[in-house]
C-alpha cells in the first residue's frame, strides 16, 4: 500500500537527484570549456568517458560543450560523433560545430554542415549566420554570402545585434567589395569600436591605406573610442604610407591610454611602424620597453635594418633575439640571409642554410629560398648558387632573378641566358626584373670589349 509518506519521500528523493545531476552538468559543462581554452583533447577526452559513464552525454547541454571542446582542439571527427549522440540536438549543437570549423579556417565543412543542419530541420540563430558569413569570406563564396545576407534581413536581424552587422561588414570587405561593406556599416542601427576596426581593417585589407587613415579620423570624430585592435590596424596603415607625424601621434595616444601592456600584437605595430618609416633607433626602444616580445616584434626589427642596409646590426638583432629563447621562423631566417648577404658573411650564411635544411624549411617558401640564393650570389660563390637552384624542388621567378643578378653583375652574359633559358624550360614567365639583369649582364660584356 502506497502512502502518503512514502510519496512525499519518493518526490524528495527525485527532486534531490535532479538538483544533483544539475549540479553535475553545471561542472561537467565548466571542466570542458576549460578543456576547450587549453586545447587539452587529452583531458577532455578522460572526461568524456566519465560524462559517458553517468549518462549525461545525451543531454543537449552538457553534448553541446563536448562538441565545441572537440572542435577547439581539432577532433572534427569526435565532434559529429557527439552530436548524432544528442538525442535532442538543436540549433546550438549545429552552431557550435559551425563555429569551430569556421575558426580553424575550414570554411566549405562549415557550409556543408549548415546544409546538414538545414536537412536536420533546424533554422539558424544569429550567432549561427555569424559564423556562416565568417566561412564564406574563408571560402569566397560571395553568392552564398549575399544569400545569407538577405535572410538576415528578411529576418529583420541586424536591428539589435551589432555583432552580426560586423561580421557583414567583414565578409564584404574580405570580398573586396568595399562600396557594399560600407554600406552596410552606414545601415547598421548601432555601430561600436568593433563596426570601425572591422572597416578599417577591411580597407587595408585590400590596400586602401590612405583612405583606411581617413576612415579612422571619421570614428575619432564621431567619438568612438579606438581599441588595441584599432590601433594595430592604424599603425599598420600610417606605415604603409608613409604618415610619419599621425603614427607617432598615435603612439603618444597609445602610451597616455596604458593600452600597450602585455598587447604583443600592439607592440609589435609600433615596432614594424618605425621600422619602415626607418627610424630603427626608435624601433629598437619601442622593443626593449615592450613587456612581451614575440618573434613576429623581432622579425620587424630585423626586417628594417635589412630593408636599410644594415646587416650588422640585423645580425645582431638576431643574437639577442635567439638569447631570449625564441626560435626563429621562416620570415627571421630569410632576413638575415639578406643581412649575411650584405656583409658578406659567409660561414654565418652556411650556418643558417644548415638549420633551414635541418628544420625542413628548404623549398616550403620560395623567398626563403631566393635569399639563400642571393646570399651564396652576394658572397661571390655562384656555383653554390648554381647548385641550390638545381636542388630546389620548387622554384619561383625570384629564385632565377638571384641567380642572373650574381651573373650579371659578374659580366658573366653567357651564364646568365644559359639560366634564363633553363627557367624558361621549367615553365616559369620571366618579369621586369629577370630582363634588368639580362640586359644588364651584356652590357658588362660591351664594357669589357671597349676597355
Amino acid at each position: 500500500m502506497v502512502t502518503t509518506s512514502s510519496l512525499i519521500d519518493l518526490t524528495y528523493r527525485r527532486q534531490k537527484h535532479s538538483k544533483e545531476l544539475k549540479r553535475l552538468c553545471v561542472s561537467f559543462v565548466a571542466s570542458l570549456k576549460a578543456c576547450g581554452k587549453r586545447k587539452d583533447l587529452l583531458e577532455g577526452s578522460k572526461l568524456h568517458e566519465y560524462i559517458r559513464s553517468t549518462g549525461l552525454h545525451t543531454d543537449t547541454y552538457v553534448g553541446n560543450t563536448l562538441i565545441s571542446m572537440y572542435m577547439k582542439c581539432s577532433a572534427f571527427d569526435k565532434a559529429w560523433e557527439v552530436l548524432y549522440g544528442i538525442s535532442d540536438r538543436d540549433v546550438v549543437s549545429w552552431s557550435a560545430l559551425i563555429s569551430g570549423y569556421a575558426q580553424k579556417g575550414f570554411g566549405h565543412e562549415a557550409l556543408d554542415s549548415y546544409e546538414q543542419m538545414r536537412t536536420d530541420g533546424l533554422s539558424p540563430n544569429a550567432f549561427t549566420y555569424a559564423c556562416l558569413l565568417k566561412a564564406c569570406s574563408i571560402t569566397q563564396n560571395v553568392d552564398m554570402g549575399k544569400q545569407i545576407h538577405e535572410e538576415i534581413a528578411s529576418q529583420k536581424l541586424l536591428e539589435e545585434d551589432v555583432i552580426l552587422g560586423n561580421a557583414l561588414v567583414d565578409m564584404y570587405a574580405k570580398f573586396g567589395a568595399l562600396t557594399k561593406a560600407r554600406q552596410v556599416f552606414d545601415e547598421l542601427s548601432c555601430r561600436d569600436t568593433v563596426s570601425w576596426s572591422t572597416l578599417i581593417a577591411g580597407y587595408i585589407h585590400n590596400g586602401k591605406n590612405r583612405e583606411a587613415v581617413d576612415f579612422y579620423e571619421q570614428m575619432v570624430s564621431d567619438r568612438t573610442l579606438p581599441d588595441a585592435l584599432t590601433y594595430t590596424c592604424i599603425l599598420k596603415a600610417c606605415a604603409a604610407i608613409g604618415a610619419v607625424d599621425r603614427g607617432k601621434q598615435l603612439h603618444d595616444e597609445i602610451v597616455a591610454r596604458r593600452i600597450l601592456g602585455k598587447n604583443v600584437i600592439l607592440g609589435t605595430a609600433l615596432v614594424d611602424m618605425y621600422a619602415k618609416f626607418g627610424m630603427l633607433n626608435r624601433a629598437q626602444e619601442v622593443l626593449n620597453e615592450l613587456s612581451v616580445r614575440s618573434v613576429a616584434s623581432w622579425n620587424a626589427l630585423i626586417s628594417g635594418y635589412v630593408q636599410q642596409g644594415l646587416g650588422k646590426e640585423a645580425l645582431d638583432a638576431f643574437n639577442k633575439m635567439r638569447n631570449e629563447g625564441l626560435t626563429p621562423t621562416i620570415i627571421t631566417y630569410t632576413s638575415v640571409l639578406k643581412a649575411c648577404g650584405i656583409m658578406k658573411e659567409v660561414e654565418a650564411g652556411k650556418q643558417v642554410h644548415y638549420e633551414v635544411f635541418r628544420l625542413g624549411y628548404l623549398g616550403k617558401d620560395p623567398r626563403l629560398s631566393a635569399a639563400l640564393i642571393d646570399m651564396y650570389v652576394k658572397c661571390g660563390l655562384l656555383d653554390k648558387a648554381e647548385q641550390m637552384i638545381s636542388d630546389l624542388p620548387i622554384k619561383n621567378v625570384g629564385c632565377w632573378n638571384a641567380l642572373l643578378a650574381g651573373y650579371a653583375e659578374q659580366g658573366q652574359s653567357n651564364e646568365a641566358w644559359d639560366s634564363y633559358e633553363r627557367m624558361c624550360r621549367e615553365g616559369l614567365s620571366e618579369d621586369t626584373v629577370t630582363y634588368g639583369h639580362l640586359v644588364e649582364s651584356c652590357r658588362s660584356i660591351d664594357a669589357a670589349n671597349w676597355s
